[in-house]
């Protein structure tokens, strides 16, 4: 088939972005032949990326829907697969198009947003997640399912002389817990939650240290430096992100595999998550995590701790996410420092790997995609 994934560009270092750079080589590996339409990293002209076509986004949609139609003709496209929030969507303008819908579910029942442009623009969707593909049936669809993937083998994996490296950077003997966690929403990452959870932790152990890659602002975001200092949480047991590599995309992958492979636990305590990249990286890294005991991050978590919290009503969405508990999140980061000082954490790291190794980004390749797309081709 002549497939267009419509997405981020695939050298942004976006979760879809590097979703699209690790799916459209191995498509083109399976047989089909591939573009992108990248509606995010690429403005006023196409580029080409390791040998296939990244069409440009619009200057005057910020989802390039204006040109969706146009790119895909170009391309001579037999395929659409969308790999975004499918709520943002305009259904009308995906008329004339197959479409496939590979869609984060972050709620439980399925987005009202999501029921519209699936009811209205058509196409079959792709769940990412078990919990996806739950809400989707439950709402009436027959989803087909192929997971989000990473390179365990060349990227994402556990290092080999962590303990020497961690004594070089003068780490030996603190608790690293790390937060990976795009600033952009007000709630939905639970960043107030973890802080005032790690407050209480460094309170009881001054040698636990946060770590924390994100944006310290953002237009729609937290001001993460004025929710540290409502925590009384300073630069003593706290470090940032180096904001203008992160902001300017130099944080690469490489970067971030070895910043997973220092620490002792990856907190990713959302209200909810359409899949959850960091928690699964972090664990073929060797790094177990405390996670929400909600949508994707229940079935992610290999090695680690679910964290309990309540409902809570999106209003936008019209379903509910869980807001997830200080006292529970507290609780579980003392029962991974109890481990780390006992040296008990080892056998955590060893399972959080092992685990990992089922979403292979080739296992991924042949065990879903390659049926998937036989299915749609049908």
């Amino acid at each position: 088939m002549r497939i267009l994934v419509y997405s981020n560009a695939p050298w942004s270092p976006s979760g879809y972005g590097t979703q699209t750079a690790q799916l459209v080589p191995r498509l083109a590996s399976a047989g089909h032949e591939v573009a992108v339409a990248a509606f995010h990293g690429l403005q006023a002209a196409p580029l080409n990326w390791q040998g296939f076509m990244v069409y440009p986004g619009s200057s005057e949609d910020p989802w390039a829907q204006d040109v969706l139609q146009g790119h895909y003709a170009h391309h001579r496209a037999d395929l659409l697969i969308t790999l975004m929030d499918a709520w943002v969507l305009n259904p009308a303008l995906l008329a004339g198009m197959n479409t496939a819908h590979w869609m984060p579910a972050d709620c439980s029942p399925l987005s009202a947003m999501d029921r519209r442009v699936l009811a209205e623009g058509g196409g079959r969707p792709v769940a990412m997640s078990g919990f996806g593909r739950r809400q989707l049936e439950d709402a009436g669809w027959a989803p087909l399912y192929a997971p989000h993937a990473i390179d365990t083998q060349a990227v994402f994996a556990p290092l080999p002389d962590r303990d020497v490296i961690r004594d070089g950077l003068g780490l030996a003997g603190m608790f690293l817990i790390g937060i990976n966690a795009a600033n952009q929403d007000p709630v939905r990452k639970g960043l107030a939650e973890q802080f005032e959870a790690f407050a209480a932790l460094h309170a009881a152990h001054p040698e636990a240290q946060l770590l924390v890659n994100s944006r310290c602002d953002t237009r729609q975001g937290v001001a993460l430096n004025a929710l540290a200092a409502a925590c009384g949480l300073g630069p003593d047991c706290l470090q940032f992100a180096d904001q203008y590599l992160y902001s300017a995309g130099l944080f690469g992958q490489d970067k971030l595999a070895r910043w997973y492979g220092l620490l002792d636990v990856l907190s990713n305590c959302s209200y909810g998550e359409g899949f959850g990249l960091p928690v699964l990286e972090a664990q073929a890294c060797g790094t177990p995590a405390v996670v929400s005991d909600f949508s994707a991050m229940s079935e992610l978590c290999g090695s680690g701790w679910l964290v309990e919290g309540a409902r809570y009503w999106n209003k936008g969405h019209e379903a509910w996410w869980q807001r997830p508990s200080v006292t529970a999140i507290t609780e579980a980061y003392e029962e991974a420092f109890t481990l780390w000082r006992s040296g008990g954490l080892a056998a955590y790291r060893e399972k959080a790997r092992e685990f990992s190794l089922a979403y292979d980004a080739d296992r991924v390749l042949t065990g879903h995609w390659v049926p998937v797309l036989a299915e749609l081709a049908a």
